[in-house]
């Protein structure tokens, strides 16, 4: 038999939400240990499901516990505000704090009530990374580093399924970021609340 070479990724950098959440789905799933061994290098190496059986076993766990090492690796904080997406310039919500109501609420809408950003991975992105608008002034965009971003609407989340080529090390920055930032957003409003509150009650 020839030598079968495989691609495997060294960093989550060189796997996309796409993949991510095909492996999401495979281990939710009912399988026996080597079955779903098989199916993770399949998805992350971007193999055939019969080129990664037609391995030696010790070579498929070779592979499989190089994954597994970047799996664990844990999640990055180095948020990329511009990334490409289709050969098209995205930036990141240049404030945070003055994300729209409509924003938020699809967020929180996406996360639903598990709060668990990894399955809507596609959908955050789309929220938050939106095509950037004064290309014509790129060169002042890389020097200042100053960008603006379409307005939010209903098409940006239609079109998430285009973020599935994102690659983790972004998202997983962004996922870690926008948990942090969404629940400094809920403190900010509770705290308004009390405020006004209290301040009816002085008025009272």
């Amino acid at each position: 038999m020839s030598a079968i070479k495989l691609h495997i990724p060294t960093s989550f950098k060189e796997i996309t939400v796409g993949q991510f959440q095909q492996y999401r789905k495979a281990i939710q799933g009912d399988f026996t240990q080597t079955r779903l061994k098989v199916i993770t290098c399949s998805i992350f190496c971007n193999e055939s499901i019969d080129m990664i059986e037609s391995l030696t076993l010790a070579s498929l766990e070779k592979v499989h516990s190089t994954l597994s090492k970047i799996l664990e690796s844990g999640t990055s904080d180095n948020l990329q505000r511009i990334i490409y997406v289709g050969g098209k310039l995205y930036g990141f919500i240049p404030n945070i704090t003055q994300m729209s109501t409509g924003e938020f609420a699809d967020l929180e809408e996406e996360i639903g009530d598990s709060g668990d950003v990894w399955d809507s991975l596609p959908e955050i992105l789309s929220i938050l990374y939106r095509p950037i608008t004064n290309l014509s002034r790129r060169k002042w965009l890389r020097k200042t580093g100053t960008y603006e971003i379409e307005d939010y609407g209903p098409q940006h989340i239609a079109a998430c399924d285009k973020m599935k080529s994102v690659d983790m090390e972004c998202a997983a920055a962004v996922a870690v970021f926008f948990c942090n930032s969404a629940n400094q957003l809920l403190m900010s409003s509770v705290l308004s609340l009390e405020e006004n509150l209290q301040l009816r009650q002085m008025m009272d």
